[in-house]
């Protein structure tokens, strides 16, 4: 019992800060993005025994997951905004389950750790700004 699951649209990402120290921030960002995830559904056989219900793949699961989206956005708050739009991936693996219900209600959790991978500009000693 398996399956890959892919996505396409659009990546939203906002937040807004307020700091007596620090000051206020805000920003919005909204990114194309592309999701794939493979999935093993290894509790298939436990849950027939017990009739309960798999159909639409009603199952816990291990997982892999691979995101990219486009961004100008931020990784890390020493970094400097990008000029132009720059892939940024992550990737991880994880434990999830999926239930499915009447009336087209789903429910999907996911949970694991995973890697952020991207390119960022930080300054130099003199004020350089390098890759």
């Amino acid at each position: 019992m398996q399956s890959i699951f892919l996505q396409a649209g659009m990546s939203m990402d906002a937040a807004v800060g307020f700091s007596s120290a620090l000051g206020n921030t805000s920003y919005f960002h909204l990114d194309p993005a592309i999701h794939i995830e493979y999935r093993y559904y290894y509790n298939y056989a436990r849950r027939q025994e017990k009739n309960k219900r798999t159909d639409m793949n009603s199952m816990n699961y291990f997982n892999a997951i691979v995101d990219c989206y486009l961004s100008k956005r931020r990784v890390a708050s020493s970094d400097y905004d990008e000029e132009k739009l720059r892939p940024v991936y992550s990737a991880g693996i994880g434990w999830g389950f999926q239930r499915n219900f009447s009336k087209r209600f789903s429910l999907d959790y996911s949970l694991g750790p995973g890697v952020l991978i991207t390119r960022v500009f930080r300054p130099d000693i003199v004020g350089e700004v390098y890759p």
